[in-house]
Order: structure tokens, then sequence, then C-alpha cells
């Protein structure tokens, strides 16, 4: 595969807007080992081969561009790299309709995020301070709608700060979960909001679902498009270049998170969702930057070898706050968090 050819994206953008960078993490809290690891690549390699590379994409999803070169095959599905703004798409990916039933009824996802201890550690060590960051730039009050709001934890966040949440979620073990904490949940796949529903809606929050979209540009301009001037928007999506990008080119055959197929279809750069927001006529107000890069690399190392749990490998993890905080800095970390308006 050659990849002597290099994007010509810079690597931040959104130039003029407020910055964060770092968030602190130890995946240890979230019951993470490196026999999960091995576990989760499996269960999404087996996963992969259920669907087959179907369609070809010969330009860029997020700037049309169509200069492209090889970045990593995974599980047999192929990403690419655009050179003009960095942005890494799926070019070989199934069909659409395939696609689409993966979130249609319960998900891989199912075991890894039910559970009510895991739950409450979720929702203090993920989801509150992600609200907290959006309750610096958005004043509190009014609908939030979370599109693909799993369990319902940034949602029950929400609500204590003092919106209205509502959310819709395809996975129906997500959705009973989320239900019986008192959370008005739509249980369905959305590819856009009813335009009675989107006119109410003062915060609308999408983590985690750009990539997962064949069509991202057009399918938050239609997600956007009922939103009434002044509604906030709030996007995550995975971030690349990151060490996690490397992590996953060095070790594709354990890939769970940030590079995997046929979930993630993109990894976004800044450049990239810059366009994508442009295109949905929304504009950033602050732009958030961390990531799990040190132990993503380090898991994916262990389970690579064959190594288990040794006091060695706890230590290298206890350490990694530091390491992480640079990488951060650096501007190689694997998440992009970004809150926007729709302007009046």
């Amino acid at each position: 595969m050659d990849r002597s050819r290099t994007t010509n994206a810079p690597s931040t953008a959104f130039a003029g807007v407020p910055r964060r960078s770092g968030k602190p993490m130890d995946m240890r809290q979230l019951d993470r080992t490196i026999a999960w690891r091995r576990d989760m690549g499996v269960r999404h390699a087996e996963n992969a081969r259920r669907l087959k590379p179907a369609l070809h994409v010969s330009a860029c999803p997020a700037c049309d561009g169509s200069d492209s070169a090889p970045f990593v095959e995974v599980y047999g599905f192929l990403y690419h790299e655009c050179a003009a703004c960095g942005h890494l798409y799926l070019q070989n990916p199934p069909a659409h309709d395939d696609i689409a039933r993966l979130y249609q009824g319960a998900t891989e996802q199912s075991h890894v995020y039910v559970g009510e201890d895991l739950f409450r550690r979720r929702v203090e060590r993920v989801a509150r301070p992600k609200a907290s960051f959006c309750a610096e730039h958005i004043a509190p009050g009014g609908l939030w709608f979370d599109m693909g709001c799993g369990t319902a934890e940034l949602l029950s966040v929400v609500r204590e700060l003092g919106w209205e949440p509502r959310g819709c979620e395809a996975d129906p073990a997500h959705v009973d979960f989320a239900r019986a904490r008192g959370i008005d949940v739509i249980r369905g796949y959305l590819s856009e909001l009813p335009r009675e529903l989107g006119a109410n809606v003062r915060v609308l929050s999408a983590l985690n679902l750009l990539e997962h979209l064949p069509d991202p540009k057009p399918s938050l301009v239609r997600l956007t498009a009922p939103l009434a001037p002044g509604a906030h928007v709030v996007i995550e999506v995975p971030r690349h270049p990151s060490l996690s990008s490397f992590s996953n080119l060095l070790y594709p055959s354990l890939a769970c998170r940030h590079i995997y197929p046929p979930d993630h279809l993109h990894i976004f750069t800044e450049a990239s969702l810059e366009r994508v927001l442009d295109a949905a006529g929304l504009e950033a107000r602050a732009v958030w930057v961390f990531g799990q890069d040190y132990q993503e690399l380090i898991y994916s190392s262990a389970a690579h070898a064959g190594l288990g749990e040794s006091a060695f490998f706890h230590r290298l993890l206890d350490g990694g706050g530091a390491i992480q905080r640079a990488i951060d800095a650096e501007d190689l970390c694997d998440v992009l968090f970004v809150v926007a308006v729709k302007p009046g």
C-alpha cells in the first residue's frame, strides 16, 4: 500500500474559535482490559465479515476532492485519505441498506454499555464533562434532543443542568434502559428530525454519529434544516491525524474503536468537519480536542503481543495522564468535540 503521499490539510482548523485541549480518562475505570481488547477485535472482525464491500467512493465525502491515497485496510475494507482535507473515508463501503440495518436493532454495543454501575461511571467520567463544557457556551433551558442517545448518559446530565431532555435510539436495550430513568426516548433510526419537533429544539447533539453515516455532509444539512435560528448543534467525531490513527495502522486486526469498519465510515480532520459544518450553515463557537491515544496504543500493543495484565503494564497506564496531555497539546488526539450555532 503506497503511503508515500501525504495530505496537504493542516492538523487544525476553526481559526479564531475558543479552543480547549485535554480531558482526563482512565479506561480501567470502564472495565477495559487487554482481554477485552482482544475479544472486541474478534467481535468486530466477525461483524465486518458479515457484510461485503459493495460500493466505490470516488470523491471525498467531506470536500468532494478526487485525489486520495490508501491509508489502511481493516477487515477487508479500505480507508482512503483525502489529499485536500485529510479526511479518512471508507473507499469500499457496504451497501447503504446494510449499513442502516446495523443500527436498526440490537447492536454489538448493547453488552458494552448497558449496566447500572457502568452507567453511573460513564455519566461521571464521560457525559458530565461534555455537558459541562456545553453549558459554558450555551445558556441552559429548552429542549435538548440527542441523536443516537444510547443509554441517555448525556441526557441524564443535561436534565440536571436545566434542559428538557429527549432523544432517539435504535438499540432496544438502550431505549429500555433510558426510559427506566424517565428519559423520553424515541425508539428507532431517525435520518432527520420531523419539522414540528426540530423547530422546538434548542440544542441538538450528535455525538459519535456522523462517522456512521454514508453521506455526512448532506445528512447534517437535512438534520439541522428544521432548527430555528439560534439553536445550537453539538458534534463529536473521531479525529485524524492522531496517535490512535497510527495505532490502528499498526494493529488493524485489533481495531474496535476509531478506525474500524463497517461502523466507522469516516474519521474527520478538523478541516473536513469544518467543511461539513459550513455546508449545513453552522458556525463553530467552541472546540475541544482530547483522546485516549496513549491507552489505545498500550492496550493494542499488549494484545498484539499476547501479554496479560501485569504490574508493569499497569504502571505504564498509571503514567499515561501526563503523556496524553502532551499528545492533546500537540493536536495528535483522537476526539474532536465542537459546539456550533445556527445563526439568525
